[in-house]
């Protein structure tokens, strides 16, 4: 028989395939928000497969715990990559530079970027091109000495054109945003001291979506936020640096009110991931080891579910995407540790680490 499941994020009884089928269909449900680190192409730019002079043999070792200095050679802002030559100390690397993604870059700044000439501190890993091929990489960036590295503001200041001033923030509504155009809509709240210049309904673009360093994936609408006012090149005011008011960052996790469980570790199996839209399912161990609020929801939709496939197996499934596995690439029925979260729409697992 066919094995039906059910997860708090999902319709309750769906066999595989009609899942895959509904995937599509709900953004709610299927487009997470994801930051992938760095290992793939995607997001803000990324590297094409590396030529075999780029590239080191298979055996080549790295130790990814060291950490080197070095000077960034080119950095392209809007495609999220560039280069890093290595200083003094940093193992031998092909054509002495060093690919670096936005996705490494460890910053709080709303679109991650590095500056030519700047002084940086990295770890090395390698990544995989293709069969027998390695490329390395810059992972963990930071300033010289591990701070995060913060220069948007400053950046800002020198290019911007301000209505108000750099700090000068706007309560309103995002009426929408598109991923895919890469762009949406505010409107001003009325009552607000602005220059007469400033129409009620003002452009926004990717790069001024605050998203915690992350690039916005998902849909928006009608979400109350907080934003800046610049002037673009044209003398059009458009929105800077929207954000959930109180600054907080429009990332899933706050807009959906995570709240950990606490630190205790639990051992299950990852039943199901979807690669391309990084995120699965997880079937614990153990049923009863779960806080009680957890087993009691559990139990629950397996009920529900149970009655509507009375002969199907049904599983317990906690929700987990990829930016909860952070070190940690999953696979079907790979083990693994997790920790639990509540948050608007239930139960799910957090902190997920493979146990070998």
């Amino acid at each position: 028989a066919q094995a039906y499941q059910f997860c708090r994020r999902c319709a309750l009884c769906r066999p595989t395939a009609n899942r895959f089928r509904r995937a599509r269909m709900s953004w709610g449900v299927q487009k997470h928000w994801l930051k992938q680190g760095g290992d793939s192409s995607g997001g803000w730019g990324g590297a094409s497969t590396r030529k075999a002079e780029d590239c080191v043999p298979d055996g080549y070792e790295v130790d990814s715990e060291a950490r080197y200095t070095g000077t960034v050679k080119e950095y392209w802002k809007w495609q999220g990559y560039g280069f890093i030559t290595p200083g003094a100390g940093c193992p031998k690397v092909p054509k002495d530079k060093l690919y670096v993604h936005w996705g490494n870059i460890q910053t709080e700044d709303r679109y991650p970027f590095l500056l030519k000439d700047m002084e940086v501190e990295f770890t090395l890993a390698k990544q995989k091109e293709g069969e027998n091929k390695y490329s390395l990489r810059a992972r963990t960036v930071t300033q010289t000495g591990g701070a995060s590295i913060e220069i948007q503001d400053l950046e800002d200041a020198k290019k911007k054109t301000w209505v108000g001033s750099q700090t000068a923030r706007y309560t309103g509504v995002l009426k929408f945003y598109s991923p895919e155009k890469q762009l949406g809509f505010l409107k001003l709240d009325e009552g607000q001291a602005v220059d007469k210049e400033v129409p009620s309904e003002l452009k926004v673009e990717e790069a001024e979506m605050n998203c915690g360093g992350k690039r916005p994936h998902d849909h928006f609408k009608d979400i109350k936020v907080e934003f800046g006012i610049v002037k673009s090149k044209n003398g059009t005011c458009v929105g800077y640096n929207v954000s959930l008011p109180g600054g907080k960052p429009m990332t899933r996790e706050v807009l959906e009110n995570r709240t950990s469980l606490g630190v205790a570790n639990y051992q299950g199996k990852v039943q199901f991931w979807n690669r391309d839209q990084g995120w699965g399912h997880i079937v614990p161990d153990t049923l009863g080891e779960l806080p009680k609020e957890v087993q009691g929801k559990l139990v629950e939709l397996k009920e529900e579910a149970s009655k509507k496939r009375k002969d199907e197996e049904v599983q317990p499934l906690l929700y987990f995407r990829k930016a909860d596995a952070k070190g940690f690439w999953p696979k079907k029925d790979a083990v693994c540790t997790f920790q639990l979260y509540s948050d608007d729409k239930g139960f799910g697992a957090c902190e997920v680490s493979g146990t070998d």
